[in-house]
């Protein structure tokens, strides 16, 4: 595997600001050696995160993000993933007719609490 290409992955990020730990890694001149040492962690363990084939506990995500010096969120491959087969416009529709019996959504719920803890306009 070529240590120092950016660019080749499979696919894009599609929210904005969010890129694939390589390119991040590449802007930083680092190779997977360099960001294993700096992060303490396997070269191998970071190489098969880049290629999809694993996914990053929390703390590997903390050490790499405290060496890169960027957000967990920046990092395509650190974001959460829904499940196979995840429909949100089911669940908006169920969540609406919840709503309606009234019942409180998941949805209103989450917003509720972001913000309470994290200061977002609901």
């Amino acid at each position: 595997m070529d240590e120092t290409t950016p660019g080749d992955e499979a696919g894009t990020a599609s929210e904005v600001g969010v890129r694939p730990l390589r390119e991040v890694r590449a802007e930083r001149l680092l190779t997977l050696r360099d960001l294993a040492g700096l992060a303490g962690e396997d070269r191998a363990a970071l190489s098969e995160i880049e290629a999809g084939t694993r996914r990053p506990t929390r703390a590997l995500v903390r050490r790499v993000t405290a060496a890169l010096g960027v957000e967990a969120s920046a990092i395509a491959e650190f974001r959460p993933r829904m499940p196979a087969g995840y429909d949100e416009a089911r669940d908006r529709a169920a969540a609406a007719r919840l709503e309606a019996l009234g019942y409180p959504s998941i949805l209103a719920l989450r917003a509720m609490n972001r913000a309470k803890y994290v200061g977002e306009a609901t």
